[in-house]
């Protein structure tokens, strides 16, 4: 998948505009947070990595012009202790979490949801534990303080499994997985 491609994918699964993620994706490109090259065909691949770069800086970020510090504040937010210890994915930022996710349909299907909150730097990631219970880990950044977010009203983004899951299913498939009219080769069966 390239970033045109997740781009097209994330305008028809969210409420996004094609503007708002492609100002998004240039400001990353400028910072060579995203891959750049030839276009079309020989465009370069997307990874996991760029995809969690890019849902960061659409969910963290109101306006696009506050995408920079956004995407360098969330990314590296790290998990906060909660009563199923740290993260239970291993991972040390929300940044690589992210990435985990997207680099496993598997991983993905644990998920029940992520909410990235706007009004404060902070992320809870909700998945779901082998007797069928929510289970909350929390990312902030290292100078928020731990205590004291969430009272009154906030802004956030909730990515929810579904969207997260399809997202995983998109990145895990490449060019070698279509047939020459542009369907899955596993779709076709035995002609």
């Amino acid at each position: 998948m390239r970033v045109r491609e997740f781009e097209a994918a994330l305008g028809s699964l969210t409420p996004w505009s094609a503007s708002e993620i492609d100002q998004r994706t240039r400001r990353l490109r400028e910072l060579r947070m995203l891959p750049t090259g030839g276009r079309g065909l020989n465009a370069p691949d997307l990874s996991p990595e760029h995809a969690a770069t890019i849902l960061i800086a659409m969910s963290a970020a109101a306006k696009a012009t506050d995408t920079n510090h956004a995407v360098a504040t969330y990314a590296t937010m790290r998990p906060v202790a909660s009563e199923h210890g740290f993260d239970f994915l291993g991972c040390q930022s929300f940044a690589e979490v992210l990435e985990l996710i997207l680099s496993s349909p598997e991983t993905a299907a644990r998920i029940a949801r992520i909410v990235v909150y706007r009004s404060w730097p902070q992320a809870d990631l909700i998945w779901l534990g082998a007797d069928g219970a929510e289970n909350v880990q929390s990312y902030r950044s290292d100078n928020a303080p731990q205590t004291g977010f969430g009272f009154g009203m906030y802004e956030a983004v909730t990515l929810t499994a579904s969207f997260l899951s399809q997202l995983a299913l998109d990145l895990s498939h490449t060019d070698a997985d279509l047939d020459s009219q542009g369907g899955w080769v596993a779709d076709r069966g035995a002609e």
